[in-house]
């Protein structure tokens, strides 16, 4: 009798163990699937245009490619060290931003929006002509 009752319990033992192992391996299995979901991004640009009714941020990249984001409630938003809200956007246009982001079903989710202080430098659009060239007489070379 104590053999079959220690047979019983290395039996129950063995598949407690068994489908707690399984239990582990399916957990593992989908905190991957989940962190490779939501892997984040950097995006860089000049800071375009923000609309208030969608809560969304389209900034210019360096490459000319315009990227719009969803501004959610908990997203982290600062001009330098100050913190801003969503309507200072509109006052931003032209400012170097930094927007880390997250991708799901299609769309860019800001996590944080870092907006730079001072506006961008871009050079002077030229008509395609070129400059005048001085008259009168060339410089001495000593």
């Amino acid at each position: 009798m104590r053999k079959a009752t220690a047979t019983m319990m290395a039996v129950a033992m063995l598949a407690t163990a068994g489908s707690t192992f399984a239990a582990q391996q399916k957990a593992e299995h989908q905190t991957t699937a989940k962190k490779a979901a939501e892997r984040t991004y950097t995006a860089r640009g000049t800071v375009k245009a923000f609309d208030e009714t969608t809560n969304t941020l389209t900034i210019s990249t360096a490459k000319g490619v315009e990227e719009t984001f969803m501004i959610g409630p908990k997203a982290n938003l600062r001009e330098g060290e100050k913190a801003i809200a969503t309507s200072d956007f509109a006052k931003l246009a032209g400012r170097e931003a930094t927007v880390r982001y997250m991708e799901s079903e299609g769309k860019k989710h800001a996590e944080s929006v870092m907006v730079s202080t001072r506006v961008s430098a871009k050079p002077a659009a030229t008509s395609g002509t070129e400059k005048p060239k001085p008259t009168g007489e060339p410089a001495k070379k000593y």
